[in-house]
């Protein structure tokens, strides 16, 4: 357990946000030198400049292959010096999801250990793991590139559930942009305008009403409003305003069905942009 605090905690110290693309690169050839040193084979895929570590017996097949990621959401500068506070370690990535490959790491260490005392050697490891950096914007150059390398029964990402929880599904995500339109006109003289702004605040009433839903475990779809544009000056009324919406859903839901609902029910226009 020291050892994985210790090695969570180096692994933080990387500043490995996408708008860092160099610090991801560090971050995986810091995790290679460890490999080499503990004298496990691996191979490494970079895909786009997205590299991928891959660890397996070498029949290249495992029953379970264990996933994690470097990769975190951006954060300042001080996020990234771990501090252990009331037996908790503090940092980006602290649980999603470096905690998960400092783990790995240290499992394929102490297993391969395991082996060479008795005479065996990673061709009998039980288990692959796979570390990836790109899960935070989508995976699809890691994951999605490194597991078509591999053979499994079952890929484990550990980034999320629990050890008497193993989570078999995932909510869909949209990303949904609300248009408002109004009429320009000065200030101080409003009533000669249209508020952009107005509708749009109207609109999103509608549309967050078809979310409100709750249940104990969370299982239904929800709406996050993340970020809006409007105006461009104090003493003029807005004739255009926008804002785009984080929403996941289950496979109980009609998104589109939900959509044309809304759409006739708002002044301005729904647009899903992925």
């Amino acid at each position: 357990m020291e050892e994985i605090i210790t090695l969570t905690q180096d692994l933080i110290r990387f500043k490995t946000m996408h708008s860092q693309p160099d610090e991801i690169q560090r971050c995986a050839s810091f995790i290679e030198a460890y490999l080499k040193k503990c004298g496990t084979s691996y191979r490494r895929l970079d895909h786009h400049k997205i590299p991928s570590l891959i660890i397996m017996p070498q029949s290249n097949f495992a029953p379970v292959v264990l996933m994690s990621h470097i990769d975190v959401v951006d954060a300042p500068d001080d996020m990234f010096s771990p501090r252990v506070k009331d037996n908790a370690l503090y940092g980006r990535g602290s649980i999603d999801d470096k905690y998960a490959v400092a783990l790995s790491l240290v499992l394929v260490k102490e297993y391969l250990h395991r082996l060479k005392k008795e005479g065996s050697s990673q061709k009998d490891l039980p288990f692959g793991v796979v570390i990836t950096a790109d899960e935070e914007i989508g995976g699809a150059n890691g994951a999605r590139r490194a597991l078509k390398e591999i053979k499994a029964d079952f890929c484990i990402a550990l980034d999320g559930g629990g050890l008497k929880k193993i989570v078999l599904k995932e909510k869909g995500i949209i990303k949904l942009k609300l248009i408002a339109r109004g009429k320009t006109a000065h200030g101080a003289r409003p009533w000669l305008g249209e508020n952009a702004i107005e509708n749009l605040i109207h609109d999103y009433q509608v549309l967050k009403a078809a979310f409100e839903i709750s249940a104990p475990d969370h299982w239904h779809r929800t709406l996050n409003f993340s970020r809006v544009w409007a105006g461009h000056s104090s003493n003029q009324v807005p004739d255009y305003a926008e804002a785009l919406f984080d929403i996941r859903y289950t496979e109980n839901d009609d998104m589109e069905k939900i959509f044309k609902k809304v759409q006739k029910e708002i002044k301005g226009e729904l647009i899903v942009e992925s």
